[in-house]
């Protein structure tokens, strides 16, 4: 039985495909960003491929990318999905490279901050977290739920013993996401429901 839900943000509740190339497109290194170039290294973590630009996060996020932050942003059916597993018991957490300040600016204007149980932002590795967070609420792994919209964060989650579900709607393709070996694959946000 599911326990704890666990979303990692942007691209999986959040859609900022194009919030954050506008910002990599402002920043000094390359003005000339390219959706192929920005698109060819998530086959690396996506922590790997902003520091190889030599890119620090939070600091990135928090000077470049925080006028462009909107709850209207947020993957269709947050709210009701919230709601819907708050009134089940299931815990909820996020899990974000993204800044926890700017996360907590979204959900409070959406007003789905009263679901969320745990947040953390400007999270480089999330095993450990995830890890920390599982000890904490005296969780055994197979009743954590991991959602992702990236190959990499699902294999390294589902090597911890955690069950994960790959979505669609973000940043990796489908068939990328397939390799991760997810225990399922969800086109709409809805779909959840039915896994928990």
């Amino acid at each position: 039985m599911i326990k704890a839900v666990l979303f990692d943000w942007s691209g999986t509740l959040y859609s900022d495909y194009e919030e954050v190339l506008f910002a990599l497109k402002r920043f000094p290194f390359s003005p000339q960003f390219s959706r192929k170039f920005f698109f060819h290294p998530f086959i690396k973590p996506m922590r790997y491929f902003f520091s190889s630009l030599d890119i620090r996060f939070p600091t990135f996020f928090e000077k470049n990318y925080s006028l462009e932050q909107s709850e209207s942003k947020l993957v269709e059916s947050t709210a009701e999905i919230m709601k819907f597993l708050k009134e089940r018991g299931i815990l909820i957490g996020i899990f974000s490279t993204q800044s926890e300040k700017l996360i907590r600016r979204v959900i409070e204007n959406s007003r789905i901050n009263r679901y969320i149980d745990y947040i953390e932002g400007g999270v480089f590795n999330k095993v450990p977290r995830i890890k920390s967070f599982i000890k904490k609420h005296g969780l055994a792994k197979d009743e954590v739920l991991y959602l992702s919209d990236l190959y990499e964060d699902l294999k390294e989650v589902k090597e911890l013993g955690v069950r994960v579900c790959a979505v669609l709607w973000g940043y990796d393709k489908k068939e990328r996401l397939k390799l991760s070996n997810p225990d399922s694959i969800i086109a709409r946000l809805e779909e959840l429901k039915s896994l928990v």
